[in-house]
């Protein structure tokens, strides 16, 4: 998908994030379509427009990761389980099977994991295997292999150690936390499991009402016409359940879930909505929950934003990675100051009140429809408020500038070294179209790679990069080392640019030549140690615009 989209659209950042928008709205189309083919056309509107509206997704929708396809291809899986449930076995099985290949190609063992799980907790559930036998296991795992396994065995030919490294390594071990533990933070259970809520935010207050009219059937033989609703709640346990167990859980592992309770909440939604008695009380009871965010958000305000370190750690897996220190040499500015952030906060606090307090009202009057206005209103607002946010943290995330700032000033046959490890700047091959030796960051994501006969020079230690430093040629270097940038600094070193604490330098060498084809130095000196001082860790950077186009990856 990618490659497709590199290919026609060019190479731009917009291309590279094609595959997992295009993916995050094919995944919403799906979800409209399942609520339409469960429970009609106007719970299948209320379901696609929850999902396509969810902080989530509008969030996670704009990055270059896997992840977005993941859900596409889950959820495709999941429709063919419901048609199947719905009669139509065939398609339905087709549907199912080729979701399932399609997120192993994606994303590995936990494309076939995830829904083979769901399917057996809809067995017990219901106590009864028609789901299973409708699935044609045999046919089914037959052209699962079809597909996955050509890629797969090229990738092991190519590469001898590759299964063991995709496979044992970076799935197996990665989910016990007993490999790659130096390069990621995980979460609390707890503190995942309430994420699910942040990301399906501001449709989260409707979670307790789908949940209970879903759980209609608990107690007694599921019927057939409640047996969707089981398939729902049977394919959000299985997700949920299955990362709350592991080790190494990360925020966004929980996405796959929101497509299925969005399709709850559509049904939800539609139902009372014709019974508009039946929403007053709990209405009264979500403008309450939505008064207790708002001081909550007062309350962080007026602590002066000391608050907001531990709403980030939550959230942001690149806030806890780099303040927990797991990435050697890294010392980011990641976030933008309180007062920065505070105002969305604010605003999104403001749109639920409304949203929740003028739906409460219209209810109380036995207006349906002015409720339902009332609610899409303020809900329209949120996608405003996601893509100011991005706009906030952009030029604390993007490496866009930075390599704006080198393709300015250096030459065809300079050298750029980065300090530390290549994740915490990973789009810059890219903007830059070329290589880039890395320094002190053989670990983590790419130690596999640094083992490869290919990779000989483009990983230094310490005695090479003095080296290759102090020779004749142009050697620049991204660090966001203060104690780096201060040494090299007093040994002629120039600093050229500077942004969200990393921070350009040219050898001494080489620094008058470079001098004279570039612009000046964005931001002279080494980069200020706290968030309080001036400089460019604190304000927005040259080439902001840019980082505002390219987003946070």
């Amino acid at each position: 998908m990618n490659a497709a989209a590199l290919t026609l659209a060019w190479r731009t950042a917009g291309a590279a994030r094609l595959a997992d928008a295009g993916a995050s709205f094919s995944a919403v189309v799906v979800a409209l379509g399942i609520g339409w083919l469960l429970y009609g056309r106007r719970a299948g509107l209320l379901a696609g427009l929850c999902l396509g509206t969810a902080f989530g997704f509008l969030i996670h929708g704009r990055f270059a990761i896997t992840d977005g396809p993941l859900v596409a291809f889950l959820t495709l899986a999941l429709l063919g389980a419901q048609l199947l449930l719905a009669g139509r076995g065939r398609t339905g099985a087709v549907a199912f099977w080729s979701g399932c290949a399609l997120a192993f190609l994606d994303k590995g063992l936990i494309g076939v994991v995830l829904p083979a799980g769901a399917v057996a907790l809809d067995a017990l559930g219901a106590r009864r295997l028609d789901l299973v036998r409708g699935l044609r296991p045999a046919c089914g795992v037959a052209g699962f292999l079809a597909v996955v396994l050509p890629w797969h065995a090229l990738a092991a030919q190519r590469h001898p150690d590759f299964l063991r490294f995709f496979f044992l390594d970076n799935q197996v071990l990665r989910y016990l936390d007993r490999a790659h533990a130096a390069d990621c933070v995980p979460l609390g259970a707890g503190a995942f499991l309430l994420l699910v809520g942040v990301w399906l935010f501001p449709w989260c207050v409707f979670l307790p009402q789908a949940a209970a009219d879903a759980l209609a059937g608990r107690g007694r033989p599921w019927r057939a016409e409640e047996r969707p609703a089981l398939l729902l709640l049977a394919w959000t346990a299985a997700v949920l359940g299955f990362f709350a167990a592991s080790e190494s859980r990360l925020g966004y592992y929980s996405l796959p879930a929101l497509p299925p309770l969005a399709v709850m909440i559509g049904r939800t939604l539609d139902r009372r909505l014709g019974q508009p008695a039946t929403l007053a009380r709990p209405a009264a009871a979500l403008c309450v929950l939505a008064l207790c965010f708002s001081a909550g958000v007062a309350a962080v305000a007026a602590g002066a934003g000391g608050g907001l370190a531990g709403i980030f750690a939550a959230v942001d897996e690149t806030y806890r990675n780099v303040g927990s220190g797991v990435f050697r040499g890294v010392e980011l500015e990641v976030a933008p100051p309180a007062e920065a952030v505070l105002p969305l906060a604010v605003a999104a606090a403001a749109l639920l009140v409304i949203g929740t307090g003028g739906a409460w009202l219209a209810l109380r009057a036995g207006r349906a429809g002015a409720a339902a206005a009332a609610w899409l209103v303020a809900a329209a607002g949120f996608p405003l408020v996601a893509q100011a946010g991005l706009a906030a943290f952009a030029p604390y995330r993007s490496s866009g500038p930075l390599a704006a700032a080198w393709r300015r000033a250096a030459q065809p046959g300079d050298t750029l070294v980065h300090d530390g490890a290549l994740e915490a700047a990973a789009p810059l091959p890219f903007y830059l179209k070329r290589r880039i030796r890395v320094l002190d960051g053989a670990f983590g994501d790419l130690a596999f790679g640094a083992a490869d006969p290919d990779a000989a020079g483009w990983f230094l230690d310490e005695p090479a990069f003095r080296r290759l430093w102090e020779g004749a040629d142009a050697v620049w270097l991204i660090t966001s080392s203060r104690a780096r940038i201060a040494e090299l600094a007093g040994r002629g070193a120039e600093v050229r640019f500077a942004a969200g604490g990393r921070a350009l330098l040219v050898n001494a060498r080489a620094a008058g030549a470079a001098a004279g084809g570039a612009d000046g130095p964005a931001t002279a000196g080494p980069v200020p140690e706290g968030k309080k001082k001036e400089g460019a860790a604190r304000a927005a950077p040259p080439g902001a615009a840019e980082s505002r186009e390219d987003g946070q990856r």
